[in-house]
């Protein structure tokens, strides 16, 4: 019976003391959890401002690919207007090749009718401009006589082509005695009419008068575009310093009729 209030007093002490421990523990326990709650707390706080942080740099970033993109923008644009710039400068050099080579081509054309006064090698700088330069090989070419009213075949590019087999043209009979007589130029695609078979009609002029034609019939393969601006200037330069040429051929000729055998000597001498 003795025993019974120090059991109790150890047993309350006991208890006590582990109340204690317990409290102890738990305020450890507590104050581990607050460090961790403080340590979270900053950690969202330092991930708040990184949060922050990048979201402005996404918007710089942002800012800096549309400024980029407008500079790419900006860029293709210039390469066009650069390229187009290159094929306007390109299309000029090569126009001013042509022109040229067109320039050229007129002054070897108007050199070979002006350079000899014999009939044949005129005739035959002619046929070399209509074949080399105008690009046939199907045309003939008439003459008129002083005083008459026709023409008259004096060459071919082989022989007279079959749209042109008569010998003699009235003037004023179809596409080649019309232009003998009017003194106008006939090209087809000019007018709303074409002749069958010729391409182009040349009257031949000293100043306004007609002294012959050259009846084109047919281009070759390689003209398929038809007549050209080139060709209209060969026409011109054919019409003005061919039909000069030929009648310069006339009068040469009569001049050594007029001075007999001692000229004709002296002239091809």
């Amino acid at each position: 019976m003795t025993n019974k209030p120090e059991s109790t007093d150890s047993y309350i002490q006991k208890v006590s003391e582990d109340t204690v421990r317990a409290l102890a523990d738990l305020r450890k326990q507590n104050e581990r959890l607050r460090l961790q709650a403080a340590a979270l707390e900053s950690e969202r706080d330092h991930m708040g401002q990184e949060r922050m942080r990048l979201h402005e740099q996404l918007i710089t970033t942002r800012d800096e690919l549309s400024a980029r993109r407008e500079e790419h923008r900006a860029l293709l644009r210039r390469l066009n207007d650069i390229q187009d710039e290159n094929q306007r400068v390109a299309a000029q050099f090569v126009d001013i090749e042509t022109q040229n080579a067109n320039l050229a081509n007129l002054y070897v054309a108007s050199h070979q009718l002006r350079s000899s006064l014999d009939r044949d090698d005129v005739l035959t700088a002619i046929k070399e401009i209509i074949v080399n330069l105008i690009g046939s090989e199907d045309f003939s070419i008439f003459e008129r006589p002083d005083g008459e009213d026709h023409l008259v075949l004096i060459d071919a590019f082989e022989k007279p082509s079959p749209t042109a087999a008569k010998v003699e043209i009235p003037l004023g009979a179809g596409i080649i005695g019309g232009a003998a007589e009017s003194g106008q130029m006939y090209i087809v695609g000019d007018q709303r009419t074409h002749a069958a078979g010729i391409a182009a009609c040349i009257p031949l002029k000293v100043q306004e008068e007609v002294v012959g034609v050259v009846a084109v019939f047919n281009l070759l393969p390689q003209k398929a575009d038809g007549v050209q601006a080139l060709d209209r200037e060969l026409f011109d330069l054919l019409s003005q310093q061919a039909g000069m040429a030929l009648y310069c051929t006339r009068l040469q000729a009569a001049w050594l009729r007029t001075r007999g055998p001692v000229a004709t000597l002296s002239a091809t001498s």
